[in-house]
């Protein structure tokens, strides 16, 4: 009995904007990215501020304390590479200390500009299904990541369909090419799957997939590791990109 109470539990955690870093949902950009990438947490509760909108219990924001609760999340590579992106469509130019502000006082803001989901609530140090062990499946029920990825599938990406109906942004920016398709079951039309989409090289090399439509996904490779965008040429190029299609 008790595990079938942590299962139940579990299920409504999946089936919300938990594990997501949020900020204001009323934004036209919205980044995501596939999980936290933190020690693993079994809480289900980051105890984050939150408010409520019709249809939606939780959504998530930065308040003033989230960097005393959270000091690391001031070094995280991918939020200051959001942050630079969203401080260059402010002001034109690559700066870093400009970024370092952004990222401190309007990441995640609920009267912000931009809005952070995650595919997948759980976090874990780096994208490995190895990682599921037994302490995981005792608390969740579920056996392998594998099988957590397809319950999201099913449970999730419906609550990031509705939040993209209700809420309408311009652009969802997506970080991990190699999880393309999970990205346009949660915010787009199955059949883009199949769909021969635009595609911009950057000048390293680097591809950007471009799913048009009333919100538009670019999907573009992690932001880090060796094959990602690491560069401050490759953030400016997809900065670029993304302060095109704002103008459409």
């Amino acid at each position: 009995m008790k595990n079938d109470l942590v299962n139940s539990k579990f299920k409504e955690y999946i089936a919300s904007l938990k594990g997501c870093d949020g900020g204001n949902i009323q934004s036209k950009i919205w980044f995501c990215g596939i999980e936290w990438g933190d020690t693993i947490d079994l809480s289900f509760d980051p105890g984050y501020s939150f408010i409520k909108i019709e249809g939606f219990d939780y959504i998530p924001y930065f308040d003033t304390e989230v960097y005393i609760k959270y000091p690391l999340m001031l070094n995280s590579k991918v939020n200051l590479k959001i942050s630079k992106i969203m401080s260059f469509l402010r002001s034109k130019v690559l700066d870093l200390n400009i970024a370092k502000k952004y990222l401190r006082d309007d990441f995640c803001r609920l009267e912000g500009d931009m809005f952070k989901l995650n595919l997948f609530p759980l976090p874990f140090p780096y994208d490995s299904d190895t990682l599921w062990n037994i302490d995981i499946f005792e608390k969740t029920g579920i056996p392998t990541k594998e099988i957590y990825r397809v319950e999201c599938i099913q449970n999730r990406f419906p609550i990031f369909q509705n939040a993209v109906t209700k809420f309408k942004p311009a652009l969802v920016i997506c970080f991990g090419s190699s999880y393309r398709n999970y990205y346009i079951q949660a915010f787009s039309e199955l059949d883009n799957i199949f769909k021969n989409n635009k595609n911009i090289k950057l000048g390293s090399g680097k591809n950007i997939e471009i799913i048009e439509g009333q919100t538009t996904l670019v999907i573009a490779p992690f932001f880090g590791g060796p094959k990602g965008l690491n560069s401050d040429q490759d953030i400016v190029e997809i900065s670029k990109i993304v302060s095109n299609y704002l103008k459409m």
